[in-house]
């Protein structure tokens, strides 16, 4: 083809240059997305554009090879064994590798959690059950970005047999309803499980079908519609450029995907049909795209392990610019490498005449990574339990997370009729721990990440905290107001959160007026109001209120940092010495320090400050008595909130023994 600057094909047909320059443009975005570059919010975008390509391309090779009699399933899944799995199998040990001296227990443990899921073509699976891919605790898994693979591997073990099994006049009104009904489940979904929304085949089959229902009708496009798509094209690459710019799924407050995934792959589909001549010309910006596009699977593979490695070594904080952006060059450079050295060749061979024992092999080969990298785990010994002491501390249960309105299930009481009722987020959960024996029997209603106060919650929408999730946070929050106005034996409500959500930290959020549930941009003003306003109608029915601040931090894993120094693991940044300072706390936390000093004005309402409790004048510790004080970067440890409790060390005790104000009679 005109233009082209490489030999590389796909099922005997060279590849287009415009695809080559999609590919480029979709890695491009990713790379940049993960190395944090500014301006560039919706990156992850090129994954959607890889999809339509592949079903584009996959689907035309099948299709080809069923209607000349050349198809058969064993050289199709021995082509994308292949293509696929040396260069990832290379990926993946050599990661391991390098895990020794860059991951924690806990990154260990999910790494291989993640490698089981890629070499059985289900880590998108595995990644939905623990994963939140857009969270700060998601971007330390180093095999984070194979979810994608295994949704495409996924898709080509359906994808023939469904053509194989179906006549071909029906191959398109297959698909089509197949592209509907994923669509159609996807847009429902995102709103129900967006996690599930996000990684799984049924609700992102729709982007790969995008591409092979184009496959299968390219032959329709006559010569004056695809004149008119070329002239298009520059419309829709422009789309694929400025929607993950200017996210408009993100303003709107979609969760991805929906809107933004929609137009781009649509955008993808319609450049693929154009087949515009200026993306397929020969001149320096083509070829040096055209290469890019070429090595885009090695630099897919290399560049998210590099990048996971930094943002451990980091402790979860941004690295340096200067540092990502050398990140992306090395990251070229060991794909240009992968590519020439494995990627490339390994596909080139011909093993048409041996697939039994290619076959073969390749399990055997799984099964070399697979023990070789759980082999890694017995070379590095624990100075301590660190996996015990980051478990997830949610206080009576798990149960107690609650996803709808509040229910005083069995599991989060300690007894039939509770004096305590604990409230909050996550950080009300790890106080359940702390409690002493004299605020019990207890009930605790918490859900993650939804602030005590009524009428008020953020949207987050690049954590999946929607419009829906928000709304489902005030009724949550009402129905446990409800449970307290009918229940007059709670004689203490403890509050906890970080509350920075409905201070102003977040760009909009909903509020609650007379008229209803609205969009608004949160501001410290607005969150305040709402949560003095919820204490103000606890203490109305003459109960104590116990307001705990949440912890000191500095947005750092603290736990994970003492094990870096204790393991002796490649730490760097302004945290690598594990101190935290008093001060700095102070300034991390100072919307919630400037809330706490309104919530103390509120007759009936004590306040607990955990900095007076685990700071001195100038630090903070992380350890008492040989014990981890933090699981994370803010939540109490398990084993440190029953500490805390044996020794009633919050004083909730002397905070029940102060005197409630005299209620004047009007």
């Amino acid at each position: 083809m005109t233009g082209a600057t490489s030999k590389t094909t796909l099922g005997g047909r060279r590849l287009r240059t415009d695809i080559q320059l999609l590919r480029a443009v979709a890695v491009g975005m990713v790379v940049l997305f993960h190395a944090q570059v500014p301006g560039l919010a919706g990156g992850f975008l090129g994954v959607d554009i890889f999809l339509v390509i592949s079903g584009y391309l996959i689907t035309g090779m099948i299709a080809r090879g069923i209607k000349t009699g050349a198809f058969s399933f064993g050289a199709f899944f021995l082509d994308r064994a292949k293509r696929l799995l040396p260069a990832a199998y290379t990926v993946y040990l050599l990661t391991g590798v390098a895990g020794l001296w860059f991951l924690t227990e806990a990154e260990m443990q999910r790494y291989f959690e993640t490698l089981i899921g890629a070499l059985t073509f289900t880590a998108n699976i595995v990644l939905w059950q623990g994963t939140n891919y857009f969270t700060s605790d998601a971007k330390l898994n180093v095999l984070l970005h194979v979810w994608s693979l295994s949704l495409e591997e996924q898709f080509y073990f359906f994808l023939p047999v469904v053509l194989v099994l179906t006549p071909r006049r029906f191959w398109v009104p297959v698909l089509v309803g197949g592209f509907m009904l994923s669509l159609g489940l996807c847009f429902v979904a995102v709103n129900i499980s967006p996690v599930a929304s996000f990684y799984l085949l049924p609700t992102r089959a729709w982007e790969l079908l995008i591409g092979a229902i184009l496959a299968l009708n390219e032959h329709r496009i006559g010569a004056i519609l695809r004149c008119h798509l070329a002239r298009l094209s520059g419309v829709a690459l422009a789309v694929i450029v400025l929607v993950p710019v200017f996210m408009p799924g993100e303003r709107l407050g979609f969760v991805h995907p929906s809107l933004d995934a929609l137009l781009v792959t649509l955008a993808t589909a319609a450049v693929i049909a154009g087949r515009p001549s200026f993306m397929n010309q020969a001149d320096p910006v083509s070829g040096a795209g055209y290469k890019l596009g070429g090595i885009s699977y090695s630099l897919y593979l290399v560049h998210w392990p590099l990048f996971a490695f930094a943002l451990n070594a980091h402790l979860g904080e941004t690295p340096p610019l200067a540092l990502r952006l050398g990140l992306i060059v090395i990251s070229v450079l060991l794909a240009a490498a992968l590519h020439a050295g494995v990627e490339r060749p390994i596909h080139r061979m011909d093993l048409s005449g041996r697939r039994p024992r290619a076959a073969l092999a390749a399990m055997g080969v799984t099964l070399a990574v697979a023990v070789t990298a759980f082999g890694l785990a017995g070379l590095r010994k624990m100075p301590r339990d660190y996996a015990a002491a980051s478990a997830p501390n949610r206080g009576l249960s798990a149960a107690c997370d609650f996803a709808g309105p509040f229910q005083p299930l069995a599991e989060c009481r300690t007894g039939d009729t509770p004096r305590t009722l604990v409230w909050g987020d996550s950080f009300a959960m790890h106080l359940v721990g702390t409690l002493p024996d004299v605020m019990h029997p207890i009930v605790q209603a918490t859900k993650s990440a939804c602030a005590p106060a009524l009428g008020v919650a953020q949207i987050v929408p690049d954590t999946w905290q929607d419009t829906g999730w928000a709304a489902s946070c005030i009724e949550f929050n009402d129905s446990v107001a409800a449970y307290l106005e009918a229940h007059p034996s709670i004689e203490a409500v403890i509050l906890s959160s970080p509350f920075h959500q409905i201070l102003g930290q977040r760009e909009t959020g909903i509020l609650r007026d007379e008229d209803g549930l609205h969009r608004a941009a949160l501001t410290f003003d607005d969150g305040a109001a709402r949560f003095i306003d919820t204490l103000e109608a606890i203490v109305a029915e003459k109960r104590r209120v116990i307001l705990v601040g949440p912890t000191p931090t500095v947005g750092v894993d603290m736990l994970a940092c003492l094990e870096r120094r204790e393991m002796g693991l490649i730490t760097l940044g302004p945290h690598r010495d594990c101190r935290m300072e008093r001060e700095a706390a102070r300034t991390y936390r100072a919307e919630a320090l400037a809330l706490l000093d309104l919530a103390v004005a509120v007759p009936s309402v004590i306040v607990i400050d955990l900095e007076e409790v685990l700071c001195d004048d100038t630090e903070c510790a992380i350890l008492i008595d040989d014990t981890s004080v933090f699981r994370d970067a803010g939540h109490l440890s398990i084993d440190a909130a029953r500490l805390f409790g044996a020794r009633d060390a919050l004083g909730y005790a002397d905070a029940l023994l102060v005197a409630l104000p005299t209620q004047e009679t009007p």
